[in-house]
C-alpha cells in the first residue's frame, strides 16, 4: 500500500513531526513517501487561471512530482499545527496547488485523477488556548480535494502543556490507524 503524508511543519523535531514518527513505526510493510511543505520549492497558487481551460499547471516546480504522488497514494495523511486556529502556512501552500483539481472538475468537467477513492487523515497538533475548528474543515476539503475520505482526524491538544508521548488518547488514536492501514482497511 502506498502512504503518502504531507507534513506541513516547519520544526523538524516538533510535536507535528513526532505524531507522525509514532505513526510510521507502527505501519508494517507498506511504501511511505513524506513530503515535508517547508522543504519543497512549490509556489502557492498565483491565480493565473491556466488550470480552468487546460490540463495541468502553469507553474512547473516541484508540484509536478507531487501530483504523481497523490495519483498514486491509497492513503492521503495530512499533519499540521494549528496556528492561529488554521493549518500551517506551508501546507496551506502546498495544498492551494490543488486549485487545478478543482478548476478541471468544474470549469473543464474533467477528472485528472485516478479513477479511485483514497483513504484518509488529518493529525493536528495544536498548544494554547485556541480552537481548531477551522482547522478541521480545511483538512477535510483538501482531503475530498484529492478524493480521499476524511476517515480519521486526531486532534493532539494542549502541546504546551504535555509532551505528545504523554497523552495516552492520542497514542491511542494513532495506534487505531495504524492497525486500519495495517489490516488494509
Amino acid at each position: 500500500m502506498k502512504i503518502l503524508i504531507f507534513n506541513g511543519a516547519v520544526r523538524k523535531n516538533g510535536d507535528t513531526a513526532q505524531l507522525l514518527q509514532i505513526l510510521t513505526e507502527q505501519l508494517q510493510g507498506h511504501e511511505i513517501d513524506t513530503v515535508y511543505c517547508d522543504d519543497k520549492k512549490i509556489s502557492p497558487c498565483v491565480d493565473c487561471r491556466f488550470c480552468w481551460k487546460n490540463p495541468g499547471c502553469a507553474l512547473k516546480d516541484g508540484m509536478q512530482e507531487v501530483y504523481r504522488k497523490i495519483d498514486n497514494a491509497d492513503w492521503i495523511i495530512l499533519a499540521s499545527p494549528v496556528h492561529f486556529d488554521e493549518i500551517s502556512g506551508s501546507l496551506m501552500q502546498v495544498m492551494s496547488r490543488l486549485q487545478m483539481y478543482c478548476m478541471a472538475r468544474m470549469m473543464r468537467k474533467e477528472e485528472l485523477m485516478q479513477d479511485r477513492k483514497r483513504k484518509g487523515a488529518a493529525i493536528l497538533a495544536a498548544g494554547g488556548p485556541g480552537k481548531a475548528e477551522p482547522a478541521h474543515r480545511m483538512m477535510k476539503v483538501l482531503l475530498h480535494t484529492m478524493h480521499a475520505s476524511d476517515e480519521v482526524i486526531i486532534h493532539c491538544k494542549g502541546t504546551d502543556r504535555k509532551a505528545v508521548q504523554e497523552n495516552e488518547s492520542i497514542m491511542d488514536e494513532l495506534k487505531q490507524l495504524a492497525e486500519r492501514i495495517n489490516q488494509g482497511d
